[in-house]
């Protein structure tokens, strides 16, 4: 549905969805896109049905969605990576 009503408002290749590193669960594990989705709250598990009913299945070749997860606490980067 959200798919649908984004494409009636014109947006026709990019949805960026914000979401939420709680879709890992608990874990002091450096995570990144091929990590396991193991959320251990409802605000996790919101975040992955969404994950998985949007963005997985709502892919085209012309439609793209994208998932920003913004994460809590302090991280580091090499340089290269950013």
């Amino acid at each position: 549905m959200l798919i649908e009503i984004a494409k009636g408002y014109g947006v026709e290749t990019v949805l960026v969805l914000p979401s939420s590193c709680s879709v890992y669960g608990a874990t002091d594990e450096i995570m990144d896109e091929s990590s396991t989705v193991e959320p251990v709250s409802l605000y996790g598990e919101t975040k992955s049905i969404v994950r998985t009913g949007v963005c997985l299945k709502g892919a085209t070749a012309s439609f793209h969605p994208v998932i920003m997860r913004f994460c809590d606490g302090i991280w580091t980067f090499e340089s290269s990576t950013v």
